[in-house]
C-alpha cells in the first residue's frame, strides 16, 4: 500500500549529518613545544659564555704591563751660535710658509721662509728671490745617525765545511823553454853542435867542461893540468968482477 503522498513509493529521505571533524596532530605542537625550549636554554648559555669572556677578557687587558717610557737625555746647546744662527736664517717678523711645489719667484719678503709638503725642501726667501737650503727629511737623517759603537769580540772557530767536490780537468800548458843539454865527447866539441845557449859538453878526455854562448863553445871548467912527463928507469951499474 502506497502513501497517496508519495505516488512512486520512495522512501523519504533521511537528513544526513556532516562528516565528523578530523582531530588535529598532537605531534606537530609537540616538536614546535620542544624546539622552543632547546632555543631557549641555547640563548641561556650562549648568554653566559659571552658574560665570561667578557670579564676575562677585562680582567686581562688590567694585568698588561705598561710599556716603560723612555727617559729623555739631555744634550749641550751653544746658546749663543744657536740664536746667532736663528737670526741669519730667520729674521725677525719672517713668516713660515708650506705649499706644494718651488714657491713662485718674486713673491716674499726677506727672510720668509717656504717648506714644499711634498718633498719637505726648504726655501729661504734672500735678495729677492727663492734659495733652496736644505731638505727636512735628509737633516733629520744626519742628525739621527748615532755614533759608531766599538767592535764586537770575534766569534767562535766554525765546523770543518764538508769536502768540495773535484774540480774540472785544467788545460794543457803551453810547451816550456827547453832546458839545459849535457853532452858528452872526447875532445873539443864541434861548433857546430852549439846551437842553444846555456848547453854543456865534456870533455872526457880531459875533463875539461865548455859551455855554449851565443853559437860558440866556451871553456869554463877546471884548469887542464899538462900530463907529467915520463921519467927514464934508472939503470943498474954494471957489477965489479
Amino acid at each position: 500500500m502506497t502513501d497517496d503522498g508519495n505516488p512512486q513509493g520512495t522512501p523519504p529521505a533521511t537528513s544526513s549529518s556532516p562528516p565528523a571533524a578530523t582531530p588535529p596532530a598532537k605531534d606537530s605542537a609537540t616538536v614546535s613545544r620542544a624546539m622552543l625550549l632547546w632555543v631557549g636554554v641555547g640563548v641561556v648559555v650562549l648568554s653566559f659564555v659571552a658574560a665570561f669572556l667578557g670579564s676575562w677578557l677585562a680582567r686581562s687587558a688590567d694585568t698588561t704591563e705598561a710599556v716603560a717610557t723612555p727617559t729623555p737625555t739631555s744634550a749641550e746647546i751653544d746658546e749663543a751660535a744657536y740664536e746667532e744662527a736663528l737670526a741669519e736664517i730667520l729674521p725677525a717678523g719672517s713668516a713660515v710658509r708650506a705649499g706644494t711645489g718651488v714657491p713662485e719667484a718674486g713673491k716674499g719678503y726677506e727672510g720668509d721662509v717656504y717648506i714644499d709638503i711634498s718633498n719637505s725642501d726648504v726655501y729661504l726667501f734672500q735678495d729677492g728671490e727663492w734659495t733652496l737650503v736644505g731638505n727636512i727629511r735628509t737633516s733629520a737623517a744626519e742628525n739621527l745617525t748615532g755614533a759608531t759603537g766599538p767592535e764586537g769580540a770575534a766569534g767562535a772557530q766554525g765546523e770543518q765545511g764538508a769536502q768540495g767536490d773535484q774540480g774540472e780537468q785544467g788545460e794543457q800548458g803551453e810547451p816550456g823553454a827547453p832546458g839545459t843539454q849535457v853532452s858528452l865527447g872526447v875532445g873539443v866539441p864541434d861548433p857546430e853542435t852549439c846551437t842553444t845557449d846555456g848547453d854543456i859538453y865534456i870533455d872526457t878526455e880531459t875533463v875539461e867542461f865548455y859551455s855554449c854562448i851565443a853559437g860558440e863553445w866556451t871553456l869554463f871548467g877546471p884548469p887542464s893540468t899538462p900530463a907529467p912527463a915520463p921519467t927514464e928507469a934508472p939503470t943498474e951499474a954494471p957489477a965489479e968482477g
